[in-house]
């Protein structure tokens, strides 16, 4: 396997790729021309779906060749929010058109002229519409693709310059390239990688999209898998020199201060993580549980025989906000044991941070909840004997073996909302047990699931307005975090309208993925306080928000999620004491994608919302928008694609069996591709 010149390239190096499209693509992490040709498409559109006006059905998304009737209407809204009417017609009726904030239109579109829109249709008030579609002059349609691949984008760049990039890109890559030995391709009757990237760019028909796929999705989890046999043998190697703490003291004392009764799961599973402290052999067991089933309670009752015993409980989670919550819980859990509880994040002042690490070396500090900065190097423990890592798909890998680094062969608690596939849990965490919270509290109030379909948004924030009246928050979140060509409304464009109309008397927020952590938590912050009284937001509110007075979760575009994730943000509302309430709002009329949203507004359980989702849902990703802090997947699904993951396992264990021989560069390419997938460029692996 030879290096192909150019791959390694600077981006900038692909024609028509200037400086600041390579500055957007850095955006999207695309660096490199390598990078570029692995930015897989996210789905299809079939273009070549072209109506007239009268035969477009509701729900339906066509392609329509039609004058513009009129001039380009600019109608300027309250908060900067520019929305532009069009009407459409031709021979068999007309369409009413909208955009939002796209002043290019009032200029490039000329009335009487034809063109292409392309978007979803929606009835409303017995006319039919489209929001936000592709507007493209009819003679720069000559010569298309049927399947035309949508790509994830960012703010400046479009889904035709991406295209037009990528093929550029396609014309350095040498016909013979290859990333995987040849022995395996054979074994596992994959197409060549060349062959594969090119159908995944640019398909002829749906049999070039699946043979392209399971050749890159294969490879994908096959790195993956390798990289985690490789991780896990160097911790047992490690750990086979040292003995992890073994503790004596029952938790039954604590559970008994605990002002409710934990369920008969949360006892099942202490007892289990009991077991296993006090057995002399070191514990490694992911804890799963759905939305308010009491993991903290359970973990909590592990760090306090952990503290009995002598030892130390570092608790790890995603963000400082929840980082707080948990201290503030732990704290009171803790009060009248005399344990010390410190909390550590990338805002504790100096001369407190300084306190802290003092403490954590003389072992004065029993429990310590933080983010990341548990993680530098100038954090030290005198005895970590526990790591508690919460919402581990937030963290990675490598993250988890840089903590527990800290300790001599601490015990693990990774500890998840997201309901996994047992198959899929134990491939992904390798030798990790696996405990179940299957049981909620006693008198948990459930909640309030409504479908509705798009023409009755109005009244779903009319009722949102009457919850704020109440005192109570609102959270809404939609699917984008941009305008993309692909037919999604982006949080930015929502937040803008909703500012300027339905909720325009009231405080609203805005917050997604893109923007910087202390934002982020300033934002989520005003929220739990109360200076806000709306956010908007991207499934960025997923994990991290606890916050008793929101009593509406309204989710925009509900039928681009996955159910598990639907779930998820469900479960940010109903804390308090208050009903609350979820509304789930669609344009879809299709009735696979209903029956779906059906399922989760008549069922609470989180496992059975996973089973369903297991055997109905198509390829998506199972942990939300990519894995967070699990391995950055470009294409595979951990969920959909368990056959596959299976198959890339055995392969792995039969590379590290001496079954497959690698050669020098095999070698380099799979510890490079490893060091990528992981993040982390020091990882030296496959020497």
């Amino acid at each position: 396997m030879k290096e192909a010149f150019g791959l390694s390239s600077p981006v900038a190096c692909v024609k028509g790729v200037g400086e600041k499209a390579a500055e957007l693509l850095r955006k999207l992490g695309i660096n490199t021309v390598f990078d570029l040709l692995t930015h897989y498409p996210r789905s299809y559109e079939d273009r070549q779906n072209v109506k007239e006006i009268a035969d477009c059905r509701d729900g339906e998304k066509v392609g329509i060749n039609a004058r513009l009737a009129v001039p380009v209407n600019e109608i300027r809204a309250k908060g900067g929010l520019k929305i532009y009417k069009m009407i459409f017609c031709d021979d068999t009726g007309s369409i009413e058109v909208t955009a939002f904030n796209q002043p290019y239109l009032k200029t490039s579109l000329k009335s009487g002229e034809s063109y292409f829109i392309f978007g979803r249709i929606v009835r409303s008030y017995g006319k039919k519409t489209m929001s936000s579609p592709v507007i493209e002059k009819l003679q720069n349609r000559s010569g298309e693709n049927s399947l035309l691949p949508i790509y994830r984008l960012t703010e400046g760049l479009t889904q035709k310059k991406l295209r037009n990039m990528t093929a550029s890109a396609l014309s350095l890559l040498p016909e013979n390239y290859e990333t995987l030995p040849a022995a395996i391709t054979k074994d596992y009757g994959l197409i060549g990688f060349c062959d594969a990237v090119r159908k995944i760019h640019y398909p002829k028909d749906q049999a070039d999209i699946n043979a392209s796929r399971e050749r890159l999705i294969f490879e994908e989890l096959f790195v993956l898998r390798a990289g985690i046999m490789r991780l896990k043998a160097e911790i047992e190697k490690a750990d086979a020199k040292k003995r992890p703490l073994v503790c004596k003291n029952s938790p039954d004392e604590f559970v008994k201060s605990l002002p409710f009764i934990l369920t008969d799961a949360q006892k099942r599973v202490i007892n289990e993580c009991f077991s296993d402290i006090s057995s002399g052999k070191r514990m490694q067991r992911l804890i799963q549980g759905d939305v308010g089933s009491g993991k903290t309670a359970v973990t909590a009752a592990v760090a306090y025989s952990v503290a009995r015993s002598g030892g130390q409980t570092a608790f790890m989670v995603p963000t400082e906000i929840l980082a707080s919550q948990h201290y503030d819980t732990l704290s009171r859990f803790f009060k009248g044991f005399g344990l010390n509880v410190a909390l550590l994040t990338g805002s504790t002042p100096q001369k407190e941070k300084a306190a802290i690490k003092a403490g954590l070396e003389s072992g004065e500090i029993d429990v310590c909840v933080g983010t990341h900065a548990l993680l530098t190097k100038d954090v030290s423990f005198h005895k970590l004997s526990l790591v508690v890592a919460d919402e581990q798909h937030r963290f990675g890998v490598m993250q988890r073996a840089a903590i527990t680094d800290k300790g001599t062969v601490p015990h693990l608690i990774v500890m998840s909302a997201t309901p996994i596939p047992r198959t899929v849990g134990l491939m992904i965490y390798g030798g990790l047990d696996i405990s179940v919270i299957d049981e909620l509290p006693k008198g948990r109030k459930k909640i309030k699931t409504a479908l509705i379909h798009e023409d009755k948004r109005a009244a779903a924030y009319g009722f949102a307005a009457g919850e704020i009246e109440k005192g109570h928050r609102i959270y809404v979140v939609c699917p984008a975090v941009e305008d993309d060509d692909g037919g999604l409304t982006s949080v930015t464009s929502l937040f803008d309208e909703l500012k300027s109309g339905y909720l325009k008397k009231y405080r609203l927020a805005l917050l997604h993925g893109k923007m910087k952590s202390k934002e982020k938590d300033a934002v989520m912050k005003s929220f739990i306080t109360g200076e806000t009284d709306v956010l908007v937001s991207t499934t960025v509110i997923e994990v991290g928000i606890d916050c008793p007075d929101a009593t509406v979760m309204i989710i925009e575009d509900a039928d681009r999620f996955g159910l598990s994730q639907l779930h998820q943000l469900r479960g940010r509302v109903g804390r308090g004491e208050s009903e609350s309430y979820c509304v789930l709002i669609s344009s879809s009329r299709n009735d696979r994608t209903l029956e779906r949203l059906e399922t989760l507004r008549d069922n609470d359980n989180g496992f059975k919302l996973m089973e369903y989702d297991f055997r109905e849902r198509g390829p998506g990703d199972f942990f939300g928008s990519r894995q967070h802090g699990m391995p950055e997947l470009k294409i595979a699904d951990l969920l959909i694609d368990a056959s596959l993951l299976k198959k890339a396992e055995e392969a792995s264990e039969k590379l590290f069996a001496g079954v497959y021989r690698l050669d020098e560069n095999e070698k380099r390419y799979l510890r490079e591709a490893v060091s990528k997938l992981f993040s982390d460029t020091s990882t030296a692996i496959f020497n």
